[in-house]
C-alpha cells in the first residue's frame, strides 16, 4: 500500500516532464492563432506552480526541462538544439536564470509553509497530549495516554517501561501483545541507565528491532518509551523525534507530578497516623488515668480505713468506685469501637427494631449518671419500626445522653425524643445548657476533639461523637447538631435513619387478632 508521503514523492517527479509537455502542447495550440506566442511566460508559470506545489526540487527540475524544450520546439531553427542568433541565446540564458530563481523562491515559500503547518500540527498534538496528561489521575491512566499518543504520532508499535521490583518492567504496550527479546531489553536498560536513546537508528545496541528514548526530568530518568520502526525504516525522521522528545518531556513532568502526589499522600498519612497516635496516647494517659486514680484511692480508703469509716462514707466510696468503673468501661468501649471503625470491621446487624425500645434502654444505662439532671422522654405515636442494629443505635444514644450530662453545665433538663419526619425516623437528644460555640460546630464530630471547658467537669476522650457519626453512617443514616436552640443556650443532636417499607412478617400482630 502506497502511503501519502510516497504518493507526494511520485507527484514531485512526475510533475516536471508532464507540465513541460503540457506547455509545449499549449504552445503549439496557441501558434495556430498567433505567430508569436509568449512561451517564456508559460514556462515560468509551470516552474512557479511546480515549486509552489511540490517544493524547490520540482521547480528546478521544471526549469531545467523547460530550457531545452523551448529551444527545441520554439526557437529557430526548429527541432534542433542549435540557436540561430545571439539574442535568442541571451533570451534563453536569462529565462534559465529567472526560472531557476523563481523555482528557488517559490519552493522556499512552499517549504516554509509546509514547515509552519508541521509546527502547528506538532503544537496541536502537544496541546492535546498535555490535556490528556492533566486529566490522568493514576499511573496506569498516564502510561495509557503516553503509549497511545506515541503510537498515534509515529504509527508504530509503542510501549512504556518503568522501574519495578524486578528491574525495568513493561508497564503498557500497544498493541498489547508487543514484547521484547533479550537484546531489546538490554537496549532499554542501557537507555534507562544512561538517559540516552538506544537501539535501532542510534549508535548504541543497533541490532535490536526497537528504538528506545528516555523519559527524563532534570533530576533523573524516570522511564523509557520504545518504538518499533518498520523493517525498511532505519531511523526516525528528525521532525518526528523532535515532537516525540517534547512529548516525552511532558510525560516526565506528569510522571514526576504523580510520584510527588503519591509521596505527599504517604507523608500526610504518616502525619495523620502520628497525630492519631499522639491523641490516643493523650487520651490513655489522662482520660483513662483519671477514673483509675479515683478507683484506686477509693479502694485504698476502704481497705485501710474500713474499721474507722462510717457506713455513709463507705457507701460514698463504693458509689464513686461504681461510677468511675462505668466511666472507664465507657472509655475503653469507645476506643475499641473506634478501632473497629478505623479497621473497617464494623458490620451492622440490621434487623427490625422499635426505636422507642432503643431509647428506653439508653436512658436506663445512663440513669445513675443523670441523678442531678432529669431526662424527659417523648415518643410520637405511629413511629414505624427501623431496620437497624439495636446495640449500635443504643450506643449512639448513650454517648449523646452522656455528652449532654457531662457538658450541659447549668442545664435543668435533658429531652430525648423519637418521631417520624417524612421518610425518616428522627431520634433527638437536646439540653438547655450553655450550648456549643459556633466556631467548633464543624469540628464537633472529629476524633479526639473536645470543646474547651472548666476543669471542674469530668474529662472526655473526644471519641463519643466521632463514634456516633461512624455508627449512624454505617446504618445508612446521618447525624447533625444545632446550637443554640433559644435565648443563646441549648444544643440538640439529631439522628436521622431512613424508614424502610416493612415486610408483613416484621409488623407485630395486634392482640386478639
Amino acid at each position: 500500500m502506497v502511503g501519502p508521503r510516497a504518493l507526494i514523492r511520485w507527484k514531485e517527479w512526475l510533475y516536471p516532464p508532464s507540465s513541460v509537455s503540457l506547455v509545449v502542447g499549449l504552445g503549439f495550440g496557441i501558434s495556430a492563432f498567433s505567430t508569436t506566442p509568449n512561451m517564456a511566460v508559460l514556462f515560468l508559470a509551470a516552474v512557479f506552480v511546480g515549486a509552489a506545489l511540490f517544493g524547490v526540487r520540482a521547480g528546478i527540475a521544471t526549469a531545467l526541462l523547460a530550457f531545452p524544450a523551448w529551444n527545441f520546439f520554439f526557437i529557430e531553427p526548429l527541432y534542433t538544439f542549435a540557436v540561430g542568433s545571439l539574442n535568442e541565446l541571451l533570451t534563453l540564458c536569462i529565462f534559465l536564470v529567472i526560472a531557476t530563481v523563481t523555482g528557488l523562491l517559490a519552493g522556499r515559500v512552499q517549504d516554509q509553509a509546509q514547515a509552519a503547518r508541521s509546527r502547528v500540527a506538532a503544537l496541536q498534538i502537544l496541546f492535546d497530549f498535555s490535556r490528556k496528561l492533566g486529566a490522568a489521575a493514576t499511573p496506569d491512566a498516564l502510561l495509557h495516554a503516553i503509549v497511545l499518543q506515541a503510537h498515534r504520532l509515529t504509527r508504530l508499535p509503542a510501549m512504556a517501561l518503568l522501574p519495578g521490583s524486578t528491574g525495568l518492567e513493561i508497564r503498557y504496550a500497544w498493541p498489547p501483545e508487543s514484547n521484547l527479546d533479550d537484546s531489546a531489553m538490554s537496549a532499554a536498560r542501557w537507555c534507562m541507565t544512561h538517559g540516552e536513546p538506544a537501539g535501532r537508528g542510534t549508535s548504541t545496541l543497533t541490532s535490536t528491532e526497537w528504538h528506545f528514548r528516555p523519559v527524563r526530568t532534570p533530576a533523573k530518568t524516570v522511564g523509557v518509551v520504545g518504538l518499533r520502526p518498520s523493517p525498511e525504516q532505519r531511523e526516525l525522521p528528525s521532525e518526528l523525534t523532535s515532537t516525540l522528545d517534547s512529548m516525552l518531556d511532558q510525560s516526565a513532568i506528569a510522571i514526576e507530578r504523580l510520584s510527588f502526589a503519591a509521596e505527599a499522600a504517604r507523608v500526610e498519612a504518616m502525619a495523620a497516623t502520628d497525630r492519631l497516635r499522639s491523641a490516643l496516647m493523650s487520651s490513655v494517659s489522662h482520660d483513662l488515668r483519671t477514673p483509675l486514680t479515683t478507683i484506686l484511692g477509693s479502694a485504698s480508703a476502704l481497705v485501710q480505713g474500713r474499721d474507722r469509716l462510717s457506713p455513709e462514707a463507705r457507701d460514698e466510696l463504693l458509689v464513686a468506685i461504681d461510677e468511675e468503673t462505668r466511666r472507664l468501661d465507657q472509655y475503653i468501649t469507645n476506643l475499641l469501637n473506634m478501632s473497629r471503625l478505623e479497621a473497617g470491621e464494623l458490620k451492622p446487624k440490621r434487623d427490625w427494631i422499635d426505636p422507642g425500645d432503643v431509647l428506653d434502654a439508653a436512658v436506663k444505662r445512663v440513669a445513675t449518671r443523670a441523678r442531678e439532671i432529669p431526662i424527659d422522654t417523648q415518643f410520637e405515636p405511629g413511629v414505624p419500626l427501623l431496620r437497624a442494629d439495636f446495640l449500635l443505635l443504643e450506643t449512639v444514644l448513650v454517648n449523646l445522653l452522656d455528652n449532654a450530662i457531662k457538658h450541659g453545665e447549668g442545664a435543668t433538663r435533658i429531652r430525648a425524643s423519637v418521631r417520624r419526619d417524612g421518610d425518616t425516623v428522627v431520634l433527638e437528644v437536646s439540653d438547655d445548657g450553655p450550648g456549643i460555640p459556633a466556631d467548633v460546630l464543624d469540628r464537633l464530630f472529629d476524633r479526639f476533639f473536645r470543646v474547651q471547658r472548666g476543669d471542674s467537669k469530668p474529662a472526655g476522650s473526644g471519641l463519643g461523637l466521632s463514634i456516633c457519626k461512624g455508627f449512624v453512617e454505617a446504618m445508612g443514616g446521618g447525624i447533625t447538631v444545632r446550637s443554640p436552640l433559644h435565648d443563646g443556650r441549648g444544643a440538640a443532636f439529631v439522628v436521622t435513619i431512613p424508614a424502610e417499607t416493612q415486610p408483613e412478617q416484621a409488623i407485630p400482630e395486634a392482640p386478639g387478632s
